[in-house]
């Protein structure tokens, strides 16, 4: 009986430990690699369908990262089927140039964690460790301004 104690208590402290340095979601950090501040406008919906109203909602919460700072985009786990996780920034201002990113989310491809550096003209992706991840994200197009990059 003890030997049962013991080891459903070693394994919830196991178990504890894993959930706590990993992420049940996946995440995206987009790194400001700029000289100006970044504004970020981001939208997560189901990719079978428009928009709702109040996934284009989430387009009005504007976040700004300042220089040589990261922001962690918020990614949901809460939608059923596949969805997309769309992002764009404006360097400098709310009407200055910019560029975006779209990624699928879903639970079959691509990684638990991105890394976005994003500079004046280009923006690079990286994949970061992760632990675990119930579902896994994958960048699908970058652009630049109106350009499509690879």
């Amino acid at each position: 009986m003890k030997l049962n104690k013991k080891f459903l208590v070693i394994l919830s402290i196991a178990l504890l430990i894993i959930f706590y340095f990993s992420r049940l979601a996946p995440t995206i950090y987009l790194h400001n690699n700029t000289n100006n501040d970044l504004y970020i406008y981001t939208m997560q919906h189901t990719g079978s369908m428009e928009p709702t109203l109040e996934e284009l909602q989430q387009l009005k919460r504007i976040n700004v990262i300042r220089p040589n700072e990261q922001l962690s985009l918020p990614v949901s786990i809460s939608y059923f089927e596949d969805s997309e996780l769309f992002s764009k920034w404006k360097i400098g201002s709310q009407s200055g140039n910019g560029g975006s990113i779209m990624a699928y989310i879903n639970d079959s491809k691509g990684v638990c964690a991105l890394e976005v550096f994003i500079k004046e003209n280009s923006i690079e992706v990286t994949d970061k460790k992760a632990i675990y991840c119930a579902q896994k994200v994958l960048i699908s197009q970058k652009t630049i301004g109106d350009q499509v990059v690879e």
